[in-house]
């Protein structure tokens, strides 16, 4: 049984994404919580309330800002794929820059550090590396650091940074070894942050962790490239409470040159051409491709410049990409470009006519759509009651289509007016409109669209509009129905009619309230070429949320009434047909139409509408040797290039047309025929 009070405090997390303390220019620029945001204060105070990671944000942004360095956005965006998984055998050469085993630090003990925090004079002293090092909340530990957290404060974990390297001249390539102890009861996952810093322009050049053990004394070790003259490392744990006792810098020599990759481009079909410069003496290369933290392919190459990828895109689109050069046991260090792999348009779809129709529906075909990884069928319907009393759905939603990763941190905001569109990805049936709505699940069971009335000052009101229809039939009673709840206080829905001018009119109004309810109202006086409306009307000053897990609007017929609505989108992957499920017959007639899209942001041009039952065929286009036969206009139409025997008969059994010309017309009674091409036959509808 549903009860609200275990999702209070995910609403008022979602209330707060929505709310006046974000100017609406950063909300709308919102498609997820990032822990590394940047923005306004109140945007800051947001992510401090959803994640305690963000605690954790503030506190490097703290550190960092102490060493001029204060882009995180930047450092997210730009650093998270480096350092890189890179190989190294036999033919790296390396030159130890620092090693340092910590062996003065040897007041207190690993399992009682000292309390005296370190202080960067006296670490001049305990590092047998002469240079400028930082510490923060270190201790020693009887022959090891202590990186320590502060429980009361906000000042965050204890760190420890090196002096500045020079990588500019005589090598780029570097390995890190730290050797590490995570002794945190608390956070006994936690793993070691590196972050490798640019001081000479106050920069990032990346950002990774490895994992430590718990209790256990374990090597972390990172390989990675600069260019700088001023390279420092920075280690910390999160949630601190971790021993150090082994800071190991190595310069590393490869054998082979890296690989300078040259471009990353995104192909209509969806593949990747990746090109990168040849390596003298390089006789095979090595493709990785990485998506966040995760390397998704791997491939093998021989002498070439440049090769074609397939692999699926999602989300924002980033990918970073990694090229090693390879002659027998030399190797390269690893060429790197990050892209972001999103095309500038999706060309328009063109729909062709439907095949295999059948009483139970049909297959919708088109042609592809440049740069369309997957597509909307939007059927729509003319249903025509059969008798009197027969129920008729506009809507009976239960916002199934709302994708997984649409969580309290990544909802989906839908404002058309500010160019937040897609609205028909999410609902079950298309031509539906927002004004400002989000589409969220509350829980992976818990799909659901919110409205919103705080920027009613901006125009949008809260308002979820159906399609232009014909609400007179059923008497023009319409019954609305579902379940909805308030976030901040208890709230009025209103739900009526608009008409062709925009005028609302036949409303009623209902309350819903912050501990969910279930709602039934009747609107009677329904008119033609009007829009169902279902919007807030009056909340606490301010604003508030409407949470809408479920709504169905219907009415009830009577026998001989037709009424044409968007029945159920069908949503297809990277294909060029597919099969729409649906009752085809004299009570319930067809046409569909079709969208291709690479992502939410980035929908083509609607198809034109086909019309299923005219001017369609069971097998449209059916391919006999180079013949094919279609319908159009109550006109079957034979292409027959071999000059076979064509026979047209109907269902009983009557030959009612035959003709060996290459190529005929013939018109004929709507109905459906067998068409016999030689020894081939097979159906069509006329």
């Amino acid at each position: 049984m549903f009860n609200i009070n275990t999702y209070n405090m995910k609403i008022s997390l979602l209330m707060k994404q929505a709310s006046g303390l974000i100017p609406v220019s950063v909300l709308m620029s919102l498609s997820s919580f990032s822990v590394m945001a940047t923005g306004s204060t109140p945007a800051n105070e947001l992510l401090e309330s959803v994640s305690s990671q963000t605690y954790k944000e503030s506190c490097l942004t703290k550190n960092l800002k102490n060493f001029g360095f204060g882009t995180p956005s930047f450092m997210m965006k730009e650093a998270s794929h480096q350092p890189m998984r890179v190989q190294i055998n036999s033919s790296v050469k390396s030159e130890v820059i620092v090693d340092e085993n910590f062996s003065k630090w040897t007041a207190g003990t690993q399992s009682e550090p000292s309390t005296e925090m370190v202080t960067d004079e006296q670490l001049a002293e305990l590092m047998d590396y002469t240079g400028d090092w930082t510490a923060f909340r270190m201790y020693e530990a009887g022959g090891a650091g202590y990186m320590g957290f502060d429980e009361i404060g906000d000042e965050g974990p204890g760190y420890l940074k090196s002096p500045n390297f020079d990588f500019k001249d005589g090598g780029n390539y570097w390995r890190l070894i730290c050797h590490v102890k995570n002794v945190n009861s608390n956070m006994q996952g936690q793993a070691l942050q590196l972050f490798v810093l640019d001081e000479a322009i106050s920069s990032m050049i990346s950002a990774s962790t490895q994992p430590m053990q718990y209790e256990e004394w374990c090597d972390c070790e990172w390989v990675g490239s600069s260019s700088s003259a001023l390279t420092s490392f920075m280690v910390l744990g999160w949630q601190g409470k971790v021993l150090i006792d082994g800071f190991r810098l190595e310069k590393l020599i490869f054998p082979l040159a890296t690989p300078v990759i040259s471009d990353a481009e995104l192909l209509p079909d969806g593949s990747v051409k990746l090109s990168w410069e040849k390596v003298d003496g390089a006789t095979s290369y090595t493709i990785e491709v990485q998506r966040g933290l995760d390397i998704i392919m791997t491939e093998e190459y021989g002498d070439i410049d440049s090769c074609i990828l397939n692999f699926e895109i999602e989300g924002d689109g980033l990918y970073a990409f990694h090229v090693t050069a390879h002659n027998g046991e030399d190797i390269s260090y690893p060429g790197y470009k990050a892209v972001t792999l999103l095309p500038q348009y999706v060309g328009a779809t063109v729909a062709k006519a439907a095949t295999d129709i059948t009483e139970t529906g049909f297959t919708a075909n088109w042609e592809a759509a440049d740069f369309a990884s997957a597509y909307l069928v939007m059927p729509t319907v003319t249903h025509t009651a059969a008798e009197n009393g027969e129920d008729f759905y506009y809507l009976n939603e239960l916002f199934a289509n709302v994708p997984e990763s649409a969580d309290m941190y990544a909802p989906i905001q839908i404002a058309p007016l500010l160019g937040l569109e897609g609205i028909d990805m999410y609902m079950s049936r298309a031509g539906w409109s927002v004004d400002m709505g989000i589409f969220v699940r509350l829980t992976p069971e818990m799909p659901m669209l919110a409205l919103t009335n705080q920027y009613a000052m901006y125009g949008l009101e809260g308002a979820l509009l159906s399609p232009v229809t014909d609400y007179s039939v059923g008497n023009g009673k319409v019954k609305v129905s579902g379940m909805a709840l308030s976030s901040v206080d208890d709230m009025v829905m209103l739900c009526g009619f608009v008409d062709a001018e925009g005028n609302l009119y036949s409303s009623e109004t209902f309350e819903i309230t912050t501990e969910g309810t279930m709602f039934e109202v009747e609107l009677t006086g329904g008119q033609p070429d009007s829009r169902f409306v279902f919007k807030i009307s009056e909340t606490v000053e301010g604003g508030d949320m409407a949470l809408i897990p479920m709504l169905s609007v219907s009415t009830v017929l009577n026998e001989g009434e037709t009424v044409t609505v968007p029945d159920e989108t069908v949503h297809t992957g990277k294909v060029t047909e597919t099969r729409v499920e649906v009752p085809v017959n004299d009570y319930n007639k067809y046409s569909y139409c079709v969208q291709g899209y690479f992502s939410t942001g980035l929908m083509g041009a609607v198809s034109e509408v086909i019309d299923v039952n005219e001017g369609s065929s069971v097998s449209a286009l059916e391919a006999v040797g180079e013949g094919k036969v279609y319908t159009a206009g109550g006109i079957v139409n034979l292409v027959n290039p071999a000059g076979l025997i064509c026979e047209i008969y109907t269902l009983d059994g009557k030959c009612v047309y035959t003709t060996s010309a290459t190529a005929s017309q013939v018109r004929l009674a709507k109905g459906m025929y067998v068409v016999r091409i030689g020894d081939k036959s097979f159906k069509v509808l006329n």
